[in-house]
């Protein structure tokens, strides 16, 4: 009785515990947290601290959530209309203030008292607004500077004394300039950053509704850079080519200092080791004010949630020094906490450039600041300063002019008035002269004007040496991996350059021979070396090779011969599908009749451009589908041909302009007019050619990140019609947020079902797809393009999402690597040629074929040049592909054929034993005999509960999910 009484006891002090740890209405806590493109890569680390804080803190359960970045911001509004909103959430500082400035954020410092000083100050007082903060830092990104300490001693400079500043950077360009033939330094100027680093404010007054860096100081800033382009100190190209183009040039070994995130040093490394082992890393160089620009991600809490305190807490937690510390080792990012940098992680020293890298990283982080600008319509106004900013880097307008430029086009954005001083005036004037006449006397004493210097040979060694390292670095890929691929061939070519290299690498330093032939020794060892790197990318037997073919450079083809020639151009660099721009901004490459206006730029061609494409395509067997605009009217900031023949039919916004942030006008997506008038467009197409199909560009609104369309008089009516209220009386955030923004990504559904039925009841087998935003939330959440449903309900074959991007490792990966490309329909992502150099190309081909393996596609033909093609056709496309949405049957063969040979070769080498060889043959013969998807679902859970090496598996699955594609559409 007694041992029973004890019990009863027990289980009711358990009891009474379980009570007190837990509200007893509501159960466990639970904690909704978003973060942005932090999903897969960091999924451990994310458990681990989960687990941490939940063990800690019993009762609470953390439900995390990552999403896209450019629809983490619309669709936090989009459910502050609603009872879900999320209780914190990762934002950049601009996301942060935009969402305050709309009353939709918590005040963190009166949840969470005295913490302020736990963070570097210059971060925690982006978000203070007023009296109180909105933000818990989180994470930085920052710059230091790197340099090339081969370099350095070839211009006769100290690699231990790097430049601190701007005219440390200017000096040391002149020498390296004059001495080597190299330029020192490509700037990538954030010209409003470099205004606050001078310590120039801004604006004039705390409202921000003044020009207050209309100065001697600004215009000597903007002067400085004017006279490194002036006397070819840095690159032509300094603005246009970008942070790629300067990594490029650095790796390569012609240039000699490199502002760049720390993340970049493993790609170095990894292309260009005799670089890597020649890098000094210092401090970037600082202006007057002594600040350094760190890109800031934060925490907020919306002032919606249901669980402020609990969310505060968690947050604080995942700000704190340890939290940010564990993240700071396993990303390339550093931290806001002032406790994590005391950390021997970041205060040891050594001469590895990526140690020390974090080293002066944290040294510098006591002066950083989040300076982006996040005022109402800082995206114009930073516009503003990059346009002047570039006509004075260029010679069009001296310094002066320039800043003059800015204040008067700010004041007119900001609603103010702009009003110099006339002494002020005078004073830069005077001043200016003294700098130029300065500047002339330092440039005709010193010599410094700089012929075109042949690079010296020790560049054409390093290229050699970066890209032998690279093959090798392929190699050691394809034997870990278990890639079908000419090991044996790649290995003789890699041996051969690795001879030339060395007699290149000797011969320089022993001075024996002359020049010319080290540079021989050295070019043909970079010759073998690019022929082995081109054999080391993976060829995709079943995939859809497209081509977008922009109307301007069918035009720049003058005709029909050279027209022929750039379609078997293509064919012959095994390409298989393209598609010409048969509509664009109301105009046609097709001659004139009552629904097109011929685009003048053919008005001198005696045939029709469309039915020589497709006639030369028919010999090649090259796929021809129609691309055509959809709702866009026009790009140039004024209204097109179409709506300047139908005003009533353009589409506006709310405040009833035209023009979107973007420059461009749109045609009201309700109004049956369009509708009609766009229909006929592509049934004369479809009637009158022999297209395989027909390619939807534009079917979408223009980005609601920056503004809401859709306020035209057709679709307001509609929409009073069924809900009963005006969208103009729409406040943001509000519940009816949620019917507005529903309404209009209906109205482009809409549209797809009637291209669809339509033109499919002319011509059965008519392939349609669409190019998307990527990632099925943030088309709907950017642009009202729902591609996922579309997909799901047959409407189009197959869509192309424009993954334009030059970031191969984290926006390019995470796009392809989400959960909708893993579907039962066909995506074949879209490549920006014209924003990379043609080894990222190849390099993010490679990457697409790894994750989506059953189609590619470019843009656009315009910026294809031979080299590109050269490479392609020696590369990723030496062997030509089956079409899978042409020929689905006929991949699945071949798909099936390759994926038993890997099977077997697998089991000959003992990487699989003997059941999962078995279970491998069952899975491939399950899913291509019977052709189900389901018969994939089945399979890949025994492969995945199956002890099989990950990365074998990996690469079995890849294949099982293409198959399954594939089953889908027979």
């Amino acid at each position: 009785m007694k041992y029973i009484f004890k019990k009863l006891m027990l289980v009711l002090l358990l009891i009474s515990l379980i009570f007190l740890t837990f509200p007893v209405e509501t159960g466990a806590v639970e904690i909704e947290f978003w973060t942005i493109n932090l999903q897969p890569e960091f999924n451990d680390y994310f458990a681990e601290m989960f687990s941490i804080y939940e063990n800690d803190n019993p009762g609470v359960k953390i439900i995390w959530q990552d999403m896209p970045f450019s629809a983490v911001k619309q669709k936090l509004i989009y459910q502050s209309s609603g009872d879900q909103v999320p209780d914190l959430v990762n934002l950049n500082t601009e996301m942060a203030l935009d969402l305050q400035s709309k009353n939709l954020l918590s005040a963190v410092d009166q949840l969470s008292i005295n913490i302020a000083d736990e963070y570097f100050a210059g971060i925690w007082e982006a978000t203070t607004v007023g009296e109180h903060a909105y933000a818990y830092p989180w994470y930085l990104s920052t710059k230091v500077l790197l340099y090339n300490k081969e370099i350095f001693r070839l211009a006769g400079l100290d690699p231990a004394l790097p430049p601190e500043n701007m005219d440390d950077i200017e000096k040391y360009s002149r020498q390296i300039r004059h001495e080597t033939g190299l330029y020192g330094y490509m700037p990538q100027v954030n010209i409003l950053q470099e205004f606050i680093k001078e310590g120039i404010d801004l604006f004039a007054n705390q409202a921000k509704t003044e020009v207050g860096f209309y100065s001697k100081e600004a215009v000597e800033l903007v002067n400085s850079y004017a006279n490194l382009r002036k006397y070819d100190l840095i690159p032509a190209s300094s603005l246009s080519g970008g942070f790629n183009e300067a990594l490029q040039m650095f790796q390569e070994g012609r240039l000699a200092m490199l502002v760049s995130g720390p993340q970049f040093l493993k790609n170095i490394q990894e292309k260009s080791p005799m670089i890597y082992e020649n890098i000094g890393v210092a401090a970037l160089p600082t202006g007057r004010a002594r600040k350094v620009h760190a890109a800031a991600m934060n925490l907020v809490i919306p002032v919606q949630s249901e669980v402020p305190v609990e969310a505060a807490k968690f947050a604080e937690f995942m700000s704190g020094a340890f939290a940010q510390l564990e993240f700071s080792k396993r990303a390339d990012i550093f931290p806001s906490a002032r406790k994590a940098v005391q950390d021997e992680y970041f205060l040891q020293k050594s001469d590895q450039p990526d140690v020390m890298a974090r080293h002066v990283v944290a040294g510098q982080l006591e002066y950083v600041e989040d300076m982006s600008l996040t005022v109402e319509k800082a995206g114009q106004l930073v516009n503003v300063l990059n346009e002047e900013f570039s006509r004075a880097l260029h010679g069009k307008i001296d310094a002066h002019q320039a800043v003059e430029n800015m204040a008067e086009k700010w004041s007119l954005i900001l609603g103010s008035e702009f009003n110099p001083n006339p002494v002020l005036v005078e004073e830069i004037d005077l001043f200016l002269e003294e700098i130029r006449l300065k500047a002339e006397v330092e440039a005709t004493d010193a010599n410094l004007t700089v012929s075109n210097t042949q690079s010296p040979v020790i560049l054409k060694i390093n290229a050699a040496e970066r890209k032998i390292g690279q093959v090798k670095v392929k190699l050691n890929q394809i034997q870990s991996q278990y890639q079908d691929l000419p090991e044996q061939e790649i290995s003789t070519l890699l041996t051969e350059a690795g001879k030339f290299l060395g007699l290149a690498r000797q011969s320089y330093q022993k001075k024996n021979i002359n020049e010319q032939q080290i540079e021989d020794y050295a070019t043909k060892a970079l010759s073998l070396a690019e022929s082995a790197y081109l054999l080391t990318i993976q060829v995709n037997k079943v995939q859809a090779r497209g081509l977008w073919l922009d109307h301007g450079s069918i035009a720049r083809t003058k005709g029909e011969a050279g027209l022929r020639q750039m379609i078997r151009q293509i064919a012959q660099s095994n390409f298989n599908v393209i598609y010409p721009e048969v509509f664009y901004k109301g105009l046609t490459i097709i001659p004139d009749n009552e629904l097109f206006r011929q685009d003048t730029i053919f008005q001198n061609w005696d045939v029709d451009p469309l039915k020589v494409i497709i006639d030369e395509a028919a010999k090649y067997e090259l796929e021809v589908h129609g691309w055509v605009w959809v709702f866009n009217d026009n790009t140039s900031g004024k209204p097109g041909p179409i709506l300047q023949e139908h005003p009533t039919w353009a589409d506006q916004n709310k405040e009833g302009e035209l023009v979107s942030y973007h420059g461009s006008t749109w045609l009201s997506h309700s109004c049956p007019e369009v509708q009609n008038y766009l229909l006929a467009r592509y049934e004369y197409l479809v009637k009158n050619y022999q297209l395989a199909g027909i390619n939807l560009d534009y079917i979408r609104f223009p980005e609601e990140y920056h503004n809401s369309f859709g306020y035209d008089d057709y679709t307001v009516r509609l929409f009073k019609d069924k809900y009963g209220y005006d969208p103009h009386q729409i406040k943001s955030g509000s519940k009816e947020t949620r019917e507005w923004m529903q309404f209009r990504e209906d109205l482009v559904t809409k549209m797809v079902i009637l291209v669809s039925k339509k033109l499919l009841a002319i011509q059965p087998d008519l392939i349609l797809s669409a190019d998307v935003l990527p990632g099925v939330e943030e088309a709907r959440f950017r642009t009202l393009q729902n591609w996922g449903l579309w997909l799901e309900e047959g409407y189009l074959d197959y869509v192309l999402p424009m993954t334009y991007t030059e970031n191969l490792f984290s926006e390019l990966k995470d796009w392809l690597s989400g959960s909708e490309i893993n579907r039962e329909q066909l995506l074949y992502p879209g490549l920006s040629v014209f924003k990379l150099t043609p080894e990222q190309l190849l390099e993010q081909i490679e990457l697409v074929n790894q994750l989506n393996p059953l189609g590619v596609n470019l843009f656009a033909s315009a910026h294809l040049k031979d080299e590109h093609y050269q490479l392609l056709v020696n590369g990723p496309f030496r062997e030509k592909a089956i079409n899978p949405h042409a020929e689905p049957t006929k991949a699945i063969k071949l798909l099936t054929v390759d994926l038993i040979n890997k099977i077997n070769f697998l089991h000959e080498k003992n990487i699989i034993n003997d059941q999962q060889f078995k279970i491998l043959e069952l899975a491939t013969e399950g899913i291509s005999s019977k052709k189900s998807p389901a018969e994939y679902e089945k399979y890949s859970k025994k492969i995945n509960e199956s002890d099989i090496d990950l990365t074998v598996n990996m690469a079995i699955l890849r294949y099982l999910n293409s198959l399954k594609i594939l089953a889908e559409q027979l």
